[in-house]
């Protein structure tokens, strides 16, 4: 068994790269809101997190993140995102992206820190990482603001009892699968092309067919040296 999604390849292309661009995207298409200028926050500066943070930031919005990885939150710094905790962030965010692929790390604390208006987009697999049973506790009303025949937790206004307002995408499922049409091709068509040469390796015997392990290290090197051929031709 190889695990392709550990491949150093992968995590820079598709998961950095191709989810940090579709995420964004998504975000656009299901809410039709501008970027730039809007108070932007990152939970998780993984891999995924990091590409949806550094997007953000190049459509011109501004980016907090919160990780507490000090490696993670130093990366974040350097790359030039405002860092902090959830208490010191959370009040001033617009666009919420939860990024963790943890559950509950935004719970009955957390939501009663959360800004008027703010609207929450899931990246991670699972929409977990939003507690809906915590935020519907303190909700006094909901609305579906999707229009008519559309998936009815599209856009969901939560109208919380004292009074504020906080708008959920697909049930904070990943939005990128939700309201675009998933990761970019090149990305995907990569992730592809990691799992046949791997295959391929194993039926060769350059991989022990009874352990689990990365991508063969000249698999990986192969094709990113063949896609800095690519992308680099022409002086691109």
């Amino acid at each position: 068994m190889v695990v392709i999604n550990d491949s150093r390849l992968k995590l820079i292309v598709e998961n950095e790269h191709g989810v940090g661009q579709s995420i964004v995207q998504g975000f656009m298409n299901a809410t039709n809101a501008m970027v730039p200028g809007a108070r932007a926050t990152v939970v998780g500066y993984g891999p995924c997190g990091k590409g949806v943070a550094d997007t953000l930031r190049n459509l011109g919005a501004v980016v907090s993140v919160v990780d507490t990885d000090p490696f993670r939150a130093l990366e974040a710094i350097m790359r030039g995102h405002r860092v902090g905790p959830m208490e010191a962030v959370l009040p001033g965010t617009e666009l919420l992206f939860l990024a963790t692929g943890a559950r509950g790390v935004i719970g009955s604390a957390e939501i009663a820190l959360l800004r008027d208006g703010v609207v929450i987009a899931g990246v991670g697999h699972e929409g977990l990482e939003l507690d809906l049973e915590a935020l519907l506790a303190v909700t006094a009303e909901t609305t579906a603001l999707s229009g008519p025949g559309s998936d009815p937790d599209a856009r969901v206004l939560h109208r919380l009892v004292d009074g504020r307002e906080v708008v959920t995408l697909s049930g904070t499922r990943m939005i990128n699968l939700t309201a675009a049409g998933g990761n970019p091709i090149q990305a995907m068509d990569l992730g592809l092309s990691l799992q046949a040469r791997s295959l391929a390796a194993i039926a060769r015997g350059d991989v022990p067919a009874s352990e689990v392990g990365p991508v063969p290290v000249d698999v990986d090197s192969w094709l990113a040296t063949s896609l800095v051929a690519m992308l680099g031709k022409d002086g691109r």
